[in-house]
């Protein structure tokens, strides 16, 4: 009982907002899904010189398939409450493509995240989240740095030639990581599952 009580805030820090609140609120990357301006819900005061931003991120959904199993879930979202838009005037197909790809740079990172998972062996749950938690850490830290460097680069206006060389490599990243775009795993575990919360 007492591991059960140690894991719960990590099992906590996994359970997706979008469990919460019914999922409306984000949109989880896929090849199929390009973003539009409706997609940006924070307001902005009109005086704001706030700029486009989207807020993207990564969530892990962890479900026991069986004693030894756990399917693991890991998925790039943009979350449509954390992320503005300019005024109707400045909305510009270049502004939304930056946007876009910031998201495709959140698949980048999760697919690096699934990988590092998938290579990982665990011989016990406590360890998996133990060791989860430290890869997501990492990973987010990593993401976050590149969206600086990728906006800092790109610029405000945009400046095409940084955004093209920043769309080829984002776009060789996606592809480098193809082997990890499922964002459904299944880790499995020496011991029980049962044994270790005990």
């Amino acid at each position: 009982m007492k591991k059960a009580l140690l894991l719960l805030p990590l099992l906590i820090l996994f359970i997706p907002l979008n469990k919460l609140n019914g999922g409306s609120d984000k949109i989880y990357w896929s090849s199929d899904t390009q973003l539009n301006w409706k997609d940006f819900k924070k307001e902005v005061p009109k005086s704001s010189k706030a700029r486009t931003h989207g807020q993207v991120g990564i969530d892990i959904l962890n479900d026991q398939k069986d004693d030894h199993t756990i399917e693991v879930s890991v998925y790039a979202y943009f979350l449509k409450s954390g992320s503005s838009k300019p005024n109707t005037d400045m909305q510009k197909d270049d502004a939304l493509h930056h946007e876009q790809y910031r998201f495709n740079l959140a698949e980048v990172y999760a697919r690096m995240l699934r990988k590092q998972l998938g290579d990982s062996t665990f011989k016990a749950i406590g360890k998996y989240f133990v060791v989860a938690a430290k890869i997501t850490k990492a990973i987010s830290k990593e993401l976050s740095d590149e969206q600086h460097k990728y906006d800092a680069e790109v610029g405000t206006p945009i400046r095409d030639t940084a955004q093209q060389r920043w769309d080829k490599y984002i776009d060789a990243e996606l592809l480098k990581y193809g082997e990890n775009a499922d964002p459904k795993m299944d880790v499995t575990f020496e011991k029980k599952i049962t044994e270790d919360i005990k």
